[in-house]
Order: C-alpha cells, then structure tokens, then sequence
C-alpha cells in the first residue's frame, strides 16, 4: 500500500551519487529517462496518479478531449487509459472491437468513390453525422442532448438522418492508435479517466515516497552508469552484474508492494467477492458501488 506521496527525481539522484561514490558526473536528461523507465519496469499503476479530462482546475486536471471528425488528441501525460466515456450524457465508452474503426466511416481520400451520387456506390446511403447549426451547445454530440444538459434544446430524436449508416442505439466505442483517440461518433467531446505519469511544478518526474520505490529508482540507475562503464572496461563487469541483481530484486519488492492493500481497500475487495447476486452491470456507472457491500434482508415466510 503506498501512501499518496511522492519525492523528486533529484533525491534519487542524489542517493546515487551518496551511495555509489561514481566520480564522473551523468547526463540529467539520461537519469530523468531511467527513472521513467524503472516506474514502466516496476509496472505498478499507484507509482502514477489519477487524472479525468473533465476541466477541473482545482484538481489540476485537463479539458475534456474535444472530437473532431471522429477523432481527438490524447492527453500528452497519459500512462494508462482506466475508463472513458462521453462527455455530456455519461455514457460509458467501450474498447472498439470493429476491424475497420480506423476507417471511420468517412475519407478525405480524393480516389475515395462518393457513396452518396448516382456514380458512386450501388447502395445509395449518407451520411449519418447530424448537423449541430440547430443547436446552441457547440461543445457536445446533439444525439446526446436529452441528457441532462441545460443548454439542450434538441429532442434526441429531432436531427436524427433518415438514412443512417451507423447505428447509434449501440454502445459508443473507442480505439487509441499514433497518439488520437478514435470514437464511434463524429463531433463531441470524451471525458477520460487515466493514470498520469506525477510531475513536480518544474515538470520533473516525481516518485512514490517508498522505500522499495526509491531503492528501485536508484539502483536501476546505478545499473545504467555501471553497464556503460563495465562496456568502457572502466569497471569489473561483476560490480555490474551484482548493481543488476540489485535492480531487479527492488524491481519485484516495490511491486509487491504497491499491490498490497490497507485494511479499507481489503474491505472493499470483499464487497466486491462476497455477493449473492454479482453486479455486472457497474462499467456504466463508472464502478462507483463496486465496493459497497451487498444488502441482504431475510423475510419471515410464515
């Protein structure tokens, strides 16, 4: 269990040079990157932090990804991606399975023949994408607009084309891919829940205020110097060898470690295992009750 907090990039440095004695100086941006690769190794997703494109400022968070012709930016600190879902009605989002979703429905290709002339396609069809000019919320998918959204003054069914090509009583989908997030609808925007690599306000990485988080940081990066140094002939290859072993022995610890829970987050695995009637419906509620404990009443039958 890891307690939330996190030290500098610069304290790991500092116990490198404290506890290896190296009497050559190392390039920063070089450490930097090894930190960052000793996290990814370690593979623990609390080493990061929690962030949701929902443009809260108080939390530090960044603007809802905005979607454009079906597709938007990712967040430039995403480490991994927990849940997504759209912006303005909260539908939660599924991992795309379609194997032309790349496509999206539309090319910009001049060669691309136009489905919708007498030149084009046998079937005539159109395209699906409504037009936003009758609606004044410019941020968010009309077809979404019955939600609560009080900006809203469109029926979900009142722009809807009479011919569709896409089907949008399915669920709505996504697919990550070259830094863009691509989504099964055309214009909107996606809140999206992720881990965050941690940053200080100068934009240096920042690292789990752990023990095993720290010594792992450290000793990876003693690896790094002496591997180039044994290479030079600079060193024994078995100081090497025994700083890799070193490594990899608080690779595994701060790994186990993070995994471990406190007492409150073995109770909310409990309620999680402990029910009579599994719950599998809570993705759409973005698993907001998973660790509410199941309500069991008995009725006297006589």
């Amino acid at each position: 269990m890891l307690n939330g907090k996190y030290v500098s990039v610069e304290t790991i440095i500092e116990k490198v040079y404290r506890d290896y004695g190296f009497e050559e100086d190392f390039d920063w941006n070089d450490a930097i990157e090894w930190v960052a690769d000793a996290l990814d190794f370690i593979g623990a997703p609390r080493a990061y932090v929690p962030k949701v494109t929902d443009g809260s400022t108080t939390l530090g968070n960044p603007n809802p990804i905005v979607i454009k012709n079906h597709r938007g930016d990712l967040p430039c600190d995403l480490h991994v991606i927990v849940q997504t879902r759209e912006y303005c009605s909260k539908i939660p989002m599924l991992h795309n399975t379609d194997s032309f979703q790349a496509g999206l429905y539309i090319s910009n290709s001049p060669d691309t023949v136009n489905c919708t002339t007498s030149s084009g396609c046998v079937d005539k069809v159109i395209d699906a994408s409504p037009s936003t000019e009758i609606d004044d919320n410019k941020h968010c998918n009309p077809f979404f607009n019955f939600n609560p959204n009080p900006t809203a003054n469109t029926a979900f069914g009142a722009n809807m084309p009479s011919v569709q090509t896409i089907d949008y009583n399915k669920e709505l989908s996504y697919t990550v891919n070259g830094g863009k997030i691509f989504t099964s609808f055309k214009e909107g925007q996606v809140e999206m829940a992720y881990w965050a690599v941690p940053t200080s306000e100068d934009g240096m990485p920042l690292i789990p205020a752990d023990t095993r988080f720290q010594e792992a940081c450290k000793n990876y990066l003693a690896h790094r110097i002496s591997f180039k140094l044994s290479i030079q002939g600079r060193i024994s290859p078995q100081i090497a060898e025994k700083l890799e072993q070193e490594w990899l022995f608080f690779c595994a610890s701060a790994n186990i470690k993070a995994r471990i829970p406190s007492i409150d987050g073995m109770e909310a695995l409990k309620n999680q295992w402990l029910r009579t009637i599994p719950n599998i419906e809570e993705h759409r509620n973005g698993f907001r009750g998973l660790n509410e404990g199941e309500q069991r009443r008995i009725f006297n039958a006589r």
